[in-house]
């Protein structure tokens, strides 16, 4: 789905953190909130490549993308606290505008269930 969705960079940075397969997988009881390839576009290239460079530290990033748990859009609340695989960090869900955008930590993203 996500290659369906044109989020590239997310698939390239899943993929380079050995994550592919439990990201991607639509059967996986997971929510991942997806930043779209303008919302990576914003992240200086150092920053990208050091995380390209050391595989548990962009683990760590994406798991901070994902809930441990199916969330139907629908069911999301404008300033949402949202646990994710990163037992230290929330995630907060900013929806607004029609159609609605949905945001995280005010990087607009793509919701995948």
């Amino acid at each position: 789905m996500a290659k369906s969705l044109n989020l590239s960079t997310l698939v390239q940075l899943v993929t380079a953190a050995g994550l592919g397969d439990a990201l991607i997988d639509s059967s996986a009881k997971l929510t991942v909130f997806a930043p779209t390839n303008e919302a990576f576009s914003k992240v200086p290239n150092d920053t990208l490549q050091f995380l390209l460079n050391n595989p548990e530290a962009l683990a760590n990033l994406l798991k901070f993308h994902v809930a441990p748990k199916k969330l139907p859009a629908e069911n999301l609340q404008d300033n949402q606290l949202i646990p994710t695989l990163d037992s230290n960090n929330t995630l907060r869900v900013n929806i607004g505008g029609e159609p609605k955008v949905y945001q995280a930590n005010w990087a607009k993203l793509t919701h995948l269930t």
